[in-house]
């Protein structure tokens, strides 16, 4: 009898928790002998009650953990030695990206050992990155007039792309372009607005990010210190990746915005989304010219997305679901922002459930670049 009474208590006392801590569980229990480390973040919060906003916070990102990776092992540490040799050598900048196109043949990228960063992200790690993320937010200049929801996902994180190293980014990054904001302290105006400030900044990254190269470099997995500011590559990704570490390491409200495929022509691209205030938003492409009032007018976008920390539950489903799903559509962390930069519509289809040849039950949106047809949506 006193057995099932236990029973009966536990089952209750599980089925009263939300969905919230029944997620934070689901994670502590996945990190497995890294538990207690992220134990000792929440710990480390709930000892001071002026702390219960940043308990929040450490929650919201224990919980949005799976699926963010990390590179570990031997093979990626050597590829950053031998990385490091090059790029901070006196070659030609073209003849540094000839050979880290040819270090991939020696460290291919399909051979470094990852894991999840639940896995194997430390306390002392993730408390210096909430402390640090609040400081910029609460104490800082540029980003007062944002809400907690959106500090979460564009000023919070401790990594600002996947497979970034868990190092000190922030303090590194956070005096580059500073000279460029000397005057703002003598100017009411400029000083109490992120606008000028981000933009001053974007422009003086030109020198930073904009790299001029006669072949493109491959792929590499350089987001870490001391690379950041010397990669040399061109691509729009790279780029932007860059000039967003910056702009967060300064304490700025900033994402990483998208399109997946361009729908009249081949590749795609990415540029910077700066919150200027709630709900407020400026686009620029990283290190290029200031703020735009509108990015590439006339032409077709197809879909905008923009990235996040936490995961799009419909594109959870649709991984979950779908017989098949789309490379373009395999990464869940990224929602669908289109309506902010066109007028939008719903598309009516006629049912296709009498056609179709296996029992599918989601259909794509695609866009066709000249080659092929690239899904860039689904329903």
């Amino acid at each position: 009898m006193k057995a099932t009474f236990i029973f009966l208590f536990l089952v209750l006392l599980f089925s009263c928790q939300s969905s919230e801590e029944k997620q934070l569980e689901k994670v502590l229990t996945l990190a497995g002998n890294n538990r207690p480390e992220l134990e000792k973040v929440l710990e480390h919060y709930k000892e001071n009650e002026a702390d219960s906003l940043k308990l929040r916070a450490a929650k919201f990102l224990i919980m949005n953990m799976p699926g963010h990776q990390s590179y570990i092992g031997k093979d990626i540490e050597e590829y950053y030695v031998e990385a490091e040799k090059i790029i901070f050598s006196d070659r030609k900048i073209d003849e540094q990206v000839n050979e880290l196109n040819n270090l991939l043949l020696e460290f291919p990228s399909d051979d470094f050992e990852f894991k999840e960063d639940y896995s194997v992200i430390k306390a002392d790690y993730l408390i210096q990155s909430i402390d640090a993320a609040f400081d910029d937010w609460q104490q800082g200049r540029w980003a007062r007039g944002i809400t907690f929801d959106e500090f979460c996902e564009y000023m919070l994180p401790y990594k600002c792309v996947e497979f970034q190293a868990f190092d000190d980014w922030r303090n590194v990054l956070k005096p580059i372009a500073n000279d460029t904001l000397g005057d703002f302290s003598y100017n009411d105006i400029w000083n109490k607005t992120p606008y000028h400030a981000a933009e001053a900044i974007n422009i003086k990254l030109r020198d930073t990010v904009i790299v001029d190269l006669k072949k493109p470099l491959k792929w590499h997995a350089l987001y870490k210190v001391p690379f950041w500011c010397n990669i040399p590559s061109n691509s729009c990704e790279t780029r932007t990746n860059t000039a967003l570490a910056i702009m967060r390491s300064k304490g700025f409200a900033v994402s990483y915005d998208f399109v997946l495929q361009w729908p009249t022509k081949a590749h795609a691209h990415s540029w910077l989304s700066i919150l200027i205030d709630h709900d407020r938003r400026m686009v620029c492409e990283g290190g290029h010219e200031p703020f735009l009032a509108a990015l590439r007018p006339g032409e077709c976008k197809g879909k905008v997305y923009r990235r996040t920390y936490s995961p799009n539950s419909a594109l959870v489903r649709l991984n979950k679901e779908a017989g098949s799903v789309p490379s373009t559509l395999r990464n869940v962390f990224i929602k669908d922002v289109t309506d902010e930069y066109a007028t939008t519509i719903d598309p009516v289809f006629p049912v296709l459930s009498g056609k179709r040849e296996r029992k599918e039950r989601y259909a794509y949106l695609a866009v066709f670049d000249n080659a092929k047809w690239i899904p860039i949506c689904f329903s």
